[in-house]
């Protein structure tokens, strides 16, 4: 066995506690803690915590310029270069108002999740203001709900406001279908060198891993290893679809939950997944 180390996983300073969340890096630290890794947890930037290797754990869409800083001071840093994960960095299928595109296109946040960790912070800052929890007009609309983004037949059909809005994008709809209409979705997550991957089945259109036909599945396309080596992700989770035999990839997540279905789907394979781990240390 290698030398046991100590690995500091940095959050968010007003976020949950690292213990309380559902999120596969506190399952991945079980695992470490008993093979006899210390896991050490800093909660915002204030104080430096010493440790082997650092994990940056920040549920935000970009991280700030501070964390980032902060993260570069240690030896090694897990997910260092993966600081902006927003549609405009990561999307293969965006549209602008003047594009030919035919087919149907689906207005999302530019912000990860619905631009829900954005929401989150803000109400855990105390920077929320009433009127932000109000439905608001297409322009001035900052997050949405991740399972009913809404759809439109053309690029034409888009409002007016979502082409006005900074932080909504247009793309192209190109869900992975099979031949009775059932829609499908792949994720792809990986720890270092090491991978796990899932085939998620649904007759709804927005395909989420609270649908119970689910499956593991072997083979990761090309492309999206060639993504993930230019974006620098180190951990993390990217979902995506098959379609015309290329990968159309959806959403990419550096801080990814583990929620209970996922759990048991994906459980004996964590351990295989935290040896991911080795890579850095």
């Amino acid at each position: 066995l290698r030398m046991k180390k100590t690995i500091l996983v940095v959050t968010l300073e007003n976020s949950l506690q690292f213990r309380e969340q559902r999120s596969l890096l506190a399952r991945l630290c079980l695992i470490w803690e008993a093979q006899g890794h210390v896991i050490k947890v800093a909660r915002g930037i204030r104080q430096a915590l010493e440790a082997d290797i650092a994990i940056s754990h920040i549920d935000l869409t970009v991280v700030p310029d501070q964390y980032s800083a902060f993260l570069e001071t240690y030896p090694t840093t897990i997910n260092i270069k993966a600081s902006n994960i927003s549609k405009a960095r990561i999307s293969r299928n965006l549209l602008t108002r003047t594009d030919t595109y035919k087919g149907e296109v689906i207005v999302k946040t530019a912000n990860n999740y619905g631009g829900v960790p954005e929401l989150i912070h803000q109400r855990q800052s105390g920077l929320l203001q009433n009127d932000m929890l109000h439905q608001r007009p297409w322009k001035r609309v900052e997050y949405m709900d991740t399972n009913n983004y809404p759809r439109f037949n053309s690029i034409k059909e888009v409002p007016h406001g979502v082409w006005q809005n900074d932080k909504l994008v247009v793309e192209k709809f190109l869900p992975e279908k099979d031949a009775e209409g059932n829609f499908y979705l792949r994720y792809w997550i990986f720890l270092g060198d090491k991978e796990i991957n899932v085939l998620h089945k649904s007759q709804k259109a927005i395909v989420k891993d609270t649908d119970h036909n689910s499956r593991i599945i072997t083979g990761t396309p090309d492309e999206l290893r060639t993504f993930r080596k230019e974006m620098g992700i180190d951990f993390g989770r990217i979902d995506y679809g098959i379609v015309d035999g290329k990968a159309v990839m959806y959403d990419v997540n550096s801080t990814p939950a583990a929620g209970e279905n996922q759990l048991n789907l994906i459980g004996d394979k964590l351990a295989e997944l935290a040896q991911g781990f080795k890579l850095y240390i």
